[in-house]
């Protein structure tokens, strides 16, 4: 077998006929044919690289492979040797003639890419991949997981001078955020906290509880119609969103008797299933869904959270997530408060307000904060799992 070979490489040298090779060989011309073809394909599957050596420093590469034939030009190296000319160049080359083929060698370096190169090549090489989205992919309460919303809409301050479009603000407000919950949210619950100087003013006589002159552009009687009338729509509009709305109410230093003679008028003119009320007069109360213990209260007297741990000890000893929240200052912050011998602790968020900047509040240089409202997610095993802002 291997005299044949060495026959047949001797003969494909000369560049002999299929005819003259089955005449030597004593076989026909179409077997002679077959032989060489076949011949040829082994030859071919044995050539190319056989060793490789690379120098990581100088970043380059010699190569070693087998033809049975001279290679003679460049292109044929690179061929042969299977060189990617994108990332190396071929520096160098040499051929050493064997018994039956021919061993080359090949020293190639890695190329340097210019920026414009390195460029091209991220370019053509980029293809993300993107599927848009339908709009019939896209399923409006599709969650499993109920879901409770927290809207506290304290320092509304109807009736104070420069205020007069808050309720305009209120309604877009709570049709946007409601908006977005009904979307994206299984609601169980709302808890809508109202109050906590829902009025500017408490008396005829334009003054706040304690007897504090304070600007105002409507009558008390005028500021009283046009906060009921507000708040009865956002309550009826909110119960629309949720299996049950929990409306409580928090007294502010403002208005701590008229605020709650609306909360109770409220109260006894909406009857409905869907709706608990809680609308007795106290300055801090809590609310609870799942595993979070809601606390509210004003803001205005210095917030003490473990105060909560005593008025309300079951409620905190059955919760895990527990936060308060307050008003009264116009601004949007969050304290957490980790408790002695406590894992969770309690958080105190003072939420801002949507009411316009009076004199006061320009005067002591309170002019900073947005018009905001805030809506806070909650679940009712895994505690807060989103915040919802809308600001003017």
């Amino acid at each position: 077998m291997k005299n044949l070979e060495q026959n047949l490489l001797k003969m494909m040298r000369w560049k002999k006929s299929n005819a003259y090779i089955a005449k030597k060989l004593n076989i026909t011309e179409s077997e002679a044919k077959k032989i060489m073809s076949d011949f040829k394909l082994k030859r071919k599957t044995s050539e190319g690289v056989i060793e490789s050596k690379v120098d990581l420093d100088k970043n380059q590469t010699e190569l070693k492979g087998i033809s049975f034939n001279e290679p003679k030009t460049p292109e044929e190296i690179i061929k042969l040797l299977k060189i990617d000319t994108s990332k190396w160049k071929l520096s160098s080359y040499w051929n050493k003639q064997q018994s039956d083929h021919w061993v080359i060698s090949a020293l190639v370096t890695q190329k340097t890419l210019s920026k414009e190169e390195i460029l091209t090549e991220c370019l053509s090489s980029f293809n993300p991949e993107y599927t848009p989205l339908k709009k019939s992919d896209i399923h409006i309460n599709d969650s499993k997981e109920e879901v409770c919303a927290v809207i506290s809409l304290q320092d509304l301050h109807f009736g104070k001078t420069g205020n007069e479009d808050v309720k305009h603000r209120i309604k877009s407000v709570l049709n946007n955020l409601c908006s977005t919950l009904y979307t994206n949210y299984k609601v169980d619950k709302i808890i809508y906290v109202l109050g906590g100087d829902l009025l500017n003013t408490d008396t005829f006589n334009g003054t706040t509880t304690s007897g504090t002159v304070v600007d105002s552009s409507y009558t008390a009687v005028k500021m009283y119609e046009e906060a009921f009338n507000t708040m009865y729509y956002t309550i009826h509009n909110l119960k629309q969103f949720c299996n049950i709305l929990n409306v409580v109410y928090i007294p502010g230093n403002h208005d701590r008797l008229s605020s709650f003679h609306l909360a109770h008028a409220l109260e006894n003119s909406i009857r409905d299933e869907k709706i608990e009320w809680d609308c007795d007069y106290s300055e801090r109360k809590v609310a609870t869904y799942g595993i979070n213990m809601f606390g509210v209260e004003h803001g205005d007297v210095k917030i003490n959270p473990l105060i909560y741990a005593t008025e309300f000890p079951e409620t905190w000893g059955l919760t895990k997530n527990r936060v308060i929240y307050t008003g009264h200052y116009h601004i949007k912050k969050t304290t957490t408060y980790i408790t002695e011998n406590e894992i969770h602790g309690v958080s105190v968020k003072v939420i801002p307000s949507l009411s316009n900047v009076d004199y006061w509040h320009y005067h002591n240089k309170y002019t900073g904060a947005k018009k905001t409202a805030v809506m806070d997610i909650y679940s009712p095993t895994e505690g807060k799992i989103a915040e919802y802002t809308v600001s003017f």
